[in-house]
């Protein structure tokens, strides 16, 4: 999945994919778009 442009390499740790990266990215999108 590739949201707003993040292309990541997935951690798959126990058939679970860590999405802490891309998570943290949307985080940020987000905080931006509260300030406008």
């Amino acid at each position: 999945i590739n949201e707003n442009g993040l292309g990541d390499v997935d951690l798959i740790v126990d058939n679970e994919v860590l999405d802490i990266p891309r998570i943290k990215f949307i985080e940020a999108h987000l905080k931006e778009l509260r300030k406008s």
